[in-house]
């Protein structure tokens, strides 16, 4: 059951905190935890709908960069180019947690073992 929170904690923070991270850093209206995982969820649907309506897959993703920071905006309360700028952001942020936040939920160390070279003689 413990792994199980650590996994919804771990999802939570590398897709929505991001979101709720850059929203304030462009100073949006709405910041909390629910428009974040509105505009999340609203994001994704978007994109899948994209990618149904598109044969090109190359294409529909050109399109849903361009969709998505309107949701955004949409969604938190700000203008498009805050809203692409809360979309760069949460790349950024979201790989960062990812790459701190991930190893160690699995139990890895993100910097490695840190022991003494062993000399066998």
């Amino acid at each position: 059951m413990l792994k199980l929170a650590e996994f919804l904690l771990l999802i939570a923070s590398i897709t929505v905190f991001p979101i709720m991270i850059a929203a304030r850093i462009v100073a949006a209206r709405n910041t909390g935890f629910g428009h974040a995982l509105l505009a999340l969820l609203m994001q994704a649907v978007v994109s899948g709908l994209l990618n149904r309506f598109f044969d090109n897959p190359f294409l529909a993703a050109l399109v849903s960069l361009l969709v998505g920071p309107a949701v955004y905006a949409m969604v938190l309360g700000t203008t498009y180019l805050r809203g692409l700028a809360i979309s760069a952001l949460f790349v950024i942020i979201a790989l960062i947690l990812l790459l701190t936040l991930g190893p160690l939920i699995l139990g890895i160390s993100p910097i490695g073992t840190l022991s003494a070279p062993t000399v066998t003689v």
